[in-house]
């Protein structure tokens, strides 16, 4: 999408990011949940200094798409990842 300038993150806040991200139904993927997937057994101890979680979930639910890295973007990058997705497909 941001590829396709469909959706844009430059100068936004990221909670405008997240908000939309939402509406367009991209899954999110809590740090909670994937702690537990990963077989932690301690219970969750909540950190201060991240921003209080909404009903609906958290801006940091969409830590994995918003950490990508610049370059995983590239024309290349994006060429090899839809290649790589053809190829596991069929």
């Amino acid at each position: 999408m941001i590829v396709n300038k469909q959706l844009s993150v430059s100068n936004r806040k990221k909670g405008d990011i997240v908000h939309e991200l939402r509406k367009l139904g991209f899954r999110p993927f809590p740090k909670v949940s994937k702690a537990k997937a990963a077989g932690e057994t301690e219970e969750v101890i909540p950190d201060p200094d991240e921003d209080e979680a909404e009903e609906e979930g958290s801006d940091a639910d969409f830590d994995y798409l918003l950490g990508m890295q610049i370059w995983s973007l590239t024309k290349e990058k994006v060429r090899m990842g839809r290649s790589g997705l053809r190829g596991a497909i069929c």
